[in-house]
């Protein structure tokens, strides 16, 4: 056995790749103060009331829903409690243990069906340091856990050897409850369950009963408190921002024809196709396509319950909620991680038959790039983006605090974004984009348009004492250019990295 099939016949290798997974993505996150995403805030702030005790609330004591991931939002409050740590460093280290233990589980699984060290290595250095799954997943936000879920979903496939479809009805329930789109893995994980070709029908009972255990309680705890059967998220969100990037109203939108529809789920999922993006996904794509048509017959159910997922999720965004994001897919790549890994294993073994001296060199070369060079410069520059694109929350981070120190600790503050601001102020929010308080959408349909006198209704029916937009004022504040005699400037604030389109926000505060 020669050096390089020493060092990589290791059963550790999981475990190694767990390891650098773990050291990765807590450098990447502590690396900046803070998260890049505003949407993080919001999850922090529940999970900050929660597990001071104050239930599923983002303002103390005014219980809502306003969260698309239940179970991020109460395993996160459940560790904040536990621990004492303030959520935002509670999210970071939380992100980090699970992301690193999805890439355990990938890693144990291409080790496992492949029997080849060096690609196990490969997969987990590839994953732990591929920018934007790190980036993301290390975000304060759900996709670490959504990403753990599914990869131990696809690992119970292919490791139980006993098929307990109980288990992946668990794990399907509780990636529905990380996020709702997953529910399109209910029909697919079915179709795996009925084409087994034994006990079908106690597989398939085995599947529910898990499925309902897991969802049954909290949609009913959910329906009885808040008579809605999803999170309000959804149509605060369209509502909000269909008439910017689509010029098109809620009720336009719902009344548009096949065609439409269609038109704007492609102009939609054009934004998966940035260059950025699309680099990255190439090799994925084509390895798996090489995999599976080099396999053609070995695990087809597999590979079309997967294809149908990936295919599923486009389709209900571009079609549903077309303000798609590459977090709101990016924890499929372990998916093509995985297929892509095995692609190569299988064209690795076509190369070293036909070019034994050229496959040689290229296994110990490769080897040598991934271990001694290619992971530290992806992880610097992982480390620089996340850095970069967290600076553009440090302005709403500053609104925050000036809040906290120049106001009253019982003031209402209206704004929309709402995370950033909301979590360092501790100041009662009035969320302008209705994700936590339903009630705004109805002055959202008129005040976002030319009734800005209905926005001031609301402003004042909520007891309002400031309100924050940007500078100049796109949307909310345009009731300030309205009504000038009811508000005067409090402050202004600039951040020497200002977000994209926005250089300074003002508050205003109400006259009574």
């Amino acid at each position: 056995m020669n050096w390089p099939e020493r060092i990589f016949s290791s059963g550790k290798i999981p475990i190694l790749t767990g390891f650098a997974a773990l050291a990765v993505s807590l450098w990447t996150a502590f690396s900046h103060p803070g998260s890049w995403e505003d949407d993080a805030y919001i999850f922090f702030r529940y999970a900050q009331n929660f597990g001071d005790g104050g239930g599923l609330a983002f303002n103390p004591g005014e219980p809502s829903f306003g969260i698309t991931s239940v179970l991020w939002t109460l395993l996160l409050g459940g560790f904040v409690r536990i621990s004492g740590l303030e959520a935002v460093v509670a999210a970071k280290i939380l992100c980090a243990v699970l992301f690193s233990s999805g890439v355990w589980i990938l890693t144990r699984l291409v080790l496992s069906r492949t029997r080849n060290g060096f690609l196990a290595l490969w997969t987990g250095l590839l994953t732990a340091a591929c920018p934007p799954l790190v980036f993301s997943a290390v975000s304060g936000m759900e996709i670490a856990l959504n990403m753990f879920l599914l990869t131990t979903l696809l690992a119970s496939f292919f490791l139980s050897p006993q098929k307990k479809f109980w288990a992946g009805g668990i794990l399907v329930g509780l990636l529905f409850l990380t996020r709702p789109e997953n529910l399109i893995l209910l029909p697919v994980w079915l179709f795996l369950t009925l084409s087994e070709t034994e006990n079908r029908a106690q597989k398939s009972l085995g599947f529910a009963l898990g499925f309902a255990v897991v969802v049954l309680p909290w949609f009913f705890y959910f329906y009885s408190r808040s008579g809605l059967i999803l999170p309000p998220t959804r149509t605060g969100k369209l509502l909000l921002f269909l008439p910017m990037q689509f010029g098109l109203s809620l009720e336009e939108f719902q009344r548009a024809g096949l065609v439409e529809r269609l038109g704007i789920a492609v102009r939609s999922i054009a934004v998966l196709f940035k260059v950025k993006n699309f680099l990255i996904f190439v090799p994925f794509l084509f390895l798996t396509g090489y995999y599976i048509l080099r396999n053609r017959i070995a695990f087809t159910r597999f590979w079309l319950a997967g294809a149908a997922y990936c295919l599923g999720l486009v389709s209900l965004f571009g079609f549903f909620f077309p303000l798609i994001k590459l977090r709101y897919f990016i924890h499929t790549y372990p998916f093509f991680i995985f297929a892509s890994v095995l692609g190569c294993y299988h064209l690795w073994g076509d190369v070293r038959i036909r070019w034994p001296l050229f496959a040689r060199l290229l296994w110990i070369k490769s080897g040598i790039f991934v271990l001694l060079l290619g992971i530290p410069i992806l992880g610097i520059l992982t480390a620089r983006k996340f850095a970069a694109s967290s600076q553009q929350q440090g302005i709403r981070r500053e609104i925050g605090l000036w809040l906290k120190e120049n106001t009253p600790a019982d003031a209402r503050v209206a704004l929309e974004p709402i995370g950033a601001v909301g979590y360092y102020s501790g100041r009662h929010i009035v969320d302008l984009g209705g994700l936590v308080q339903p009630e705004v959408w109805p002055y959202l349909k008129e005040g976002s348009g030319s009734r800005t006198d209905s926005l001031l209704v609301f402003l004042e029916r909520k007891g309002v004492d400031y309100l924050i937009d940007f500078s100049p004022h796109p949307w909310a504040a345009k009731v300030v250019d309205a009504f000038p005699e009811k508000f005067d400037r409090a402050a202004r604030i600039q951040s020497p990295y200002p977000p994209a389109g926005a250089d300074s926000y003002d508050i205003f505060k109400l006259r009574r």
